[in-house]
């Protein structure tokens, strides 16, 4: 990562070759761009995917009633939040 002070890319937000320039907190910086990132879709990967969805529909359709029903959670953490971490090993 390099923090670039020139005007001539000052607020730029681009990919330069390998490199990605993007603005944060007010200084432009730069940093390597990620490499190939691939899909794998492995078995584990497909079965995690299915039980994230379903928790999902799950909370959706039942978000009404559930609103305050995690007394113990953190303190700026979502009711959807902990309703997933308390829920994702168990489907």
């Amino acid at each position: 990562m390099a923090i670039l002070k020139s005007l001539i890319v000052r607020g730029g937000r681009k990919q330069i070759g390998g490199m990605v320039l993007y603005n944060r907190n007010g200084e432009t910086v730069a940093r390597e761009l990620a490499p190939q990132v691939g899909n794998p879709r492995t078995e584990a990967q497909m079965e995690q995917r299915v039980k994230l969805a379903n928790l999902v529909a799950f909370y959706r359709a039942n978000k009404a009633w559930m609103k305050g029903a995690f007394e113990n959670k953190k303190q700026r953490e979502s009711d959807y939040n902990a309703f997933v971490s308390e829920n994702i090993g168990n489907t």
